[in-house]
């Protein structure tokens, strides 16, 4: 996989560890936040370089939910693949995420193979997008 930089939106200190080394391992650059409205802070601050947004749906100050709405106001963020994480696997939670505004949704435990399949996919469509764009 080539090059990403990709902000992880999670306050779990060993999901930051665990989702941040397979980020890594993939060969990404990975931005840390710790809540939503941190989240929404580097967005605004790196939007032009980010590729990707994994976003925990539970956190602290703002959760996934709040801040991925917060992100889809702005210019960029209305393309940016914003991937929900969550520990809810109950009926109606893919629906939620992306209602508000998410591009897909994995569950934890979060294992290589599924995290780079969705970066993986969504990653090529936005590639795609952007190479139609300069045409």
């Amino acid at each position: 996989m080539a090059s990403y930089q990709i902000l992880l939106a999670e306050d779990y200190p060993l999901n930051q560890k665990l989702v941040g080394t397979i980020l890594q391992m993939m060969g990404c650059e990975v931005l840390l936040a710790n809540n939503g409205e941190e989240a929404v802070f580097l967005f605004q601050t790196y939007k032009k370089t980010l590729d990707a947004i994994l976003m925990d749906i539970k956190m602290p100050v703002m959760d996934g939910l709040q801040a991925t709405r917060k992100i889809r106001l702005s210019k960029y963020g209305a393309q940016i693949p914003i991937i929900a994480l969550t520990a809810n696997a109950v009926e109606g939670d893919r629906e939620r995420c992306l209602d508000a505004g998410m591009t897909d949704y994995l569950t934890k435990p979060i294992g290589r193979a599924a995290l780079e399949g969705i970066l993986h996919h969504h990653l090529r469509m936005k590639d795609t997008i952007s190479a139609e764009a300069l045409r």
